[in-house]
């Protein structure tokens, strides 16, 4: 889920600072309301893109000053077409319908992670079983 500072529209053809932040919900109270006091001061030529998992644990004025954006799991064949350009951009080739499958279903609609596991079995050229790197029986 991704959630976006406001955004002036009289102020679109000034100078702005596009910032990230991943995982803002795990930020602790007194670094969002830092993160608060800094969106405030610097509102004109700051643009922040927050990504959270819930947007309960962010609080209240941080959600009262950004625009909600709610972004959906990617479907399996969404999985399919980044992995296989990842493994295409990394050099090797196709992922192997059945090791992507594998891949997905472990990752449980989880980009990042299905990224991740990819690339740790690619370092290992696949030579462990897909079972046996995920740890299943």
């Amino acid at each position: 889920m991704c959630v976006l500072s406001s955004f002036n529209h009289d102020l679109a053809y000034t100078f702005a600072v596009v910032v990230v932040i991943n995982e803002a919900d795990t930020l602790s109270r007194d670094a969002q309301a830092a993160l608060r006091r800094t969106m405030e001061k610097y509102m004109t030529n700051l643009r922040i893109i927050l990504c959270a998992n819930s947007t309960s644990r962010l609080i209240a004025p941080i959600k009262s000053r950004c625009l909600l954006i709610r972004v959906a799991a990617p479907s399996h064949e969404d999985m399919l077409t980044v992995l296989n350009h990842v493994a295409k951009r990394a050099g090797a080739g196709s992922v192997p319908e059945d090791v992507a499958d594998e891949i997905i279903t472990d990752a449980n609609g989880n980009m990042r992670k299905a990224i991740l596991v990819f690339e740790a079995m690619k370092m290992q050229s696949y030579a462990c079983s897909v079972r046996s790197f995920l740890g299943v029986a």
